[in-house]
């Protein structure tokens, strides 16, 4: 993978570089989804909480829309299994949403809950406390 975005110029290293393995996440997706986008966002959220067992924590961050409907914000706050497992923030195209995300997955790596930011349907906060 990290070949792959090497070559297709989002990341730059030096093969002789050591990289470690990553120890959380952040899965950004996009806002609300029409009615005939099938399984999009439960695949994206599915593919979220997959991450979350092998690290200290995922955040699952999508923009504004993304806790209506069949969005992945909306799909995993509505999945009990899914919500206690990785944290949400439903505003990230705003400043303050790219802020909490950032806090939500920092305090996930500190031994925090998963919780469910913004300003949308199943938010519990709009960030997270300090």
């Amino acid at each position: 993978m990290l070949t792959a975005l090497r070559e297709t110029g989002f990341i730059t290293y030096q093969p002789a570089d050591h990289i470690d393995v990553a120890n959380a996440a952040i899965v950004i997706t996009g806002g609300s989804l029409p009615a005939d986008a099938g399984n999009q966002g439960a695949s994206v959220a599915r593919f979220a909480a997959a991450l979350a067992p092998h690290g200290s924590g995922t955040v699952l961050a999508g923009r504004d829309g993304s806790s209506t409907g069949s969005a992945a914000v909306a799909v995993t706050r509505a999945d009990a299994g899914m919500a206690a497992t990785i944290s949400t923030v439903d505003d990230v195209d705003l400043a303050p949403g790219r802020i909490t995300a950032i806090l939500a997955l920092h305090d996930l790596i500190n031994g925090g809950h998963p919780a469910h930011y913004g300003t949308g349907h199943g938010a519990t906060s709009v960030t997270v406390p300090q």
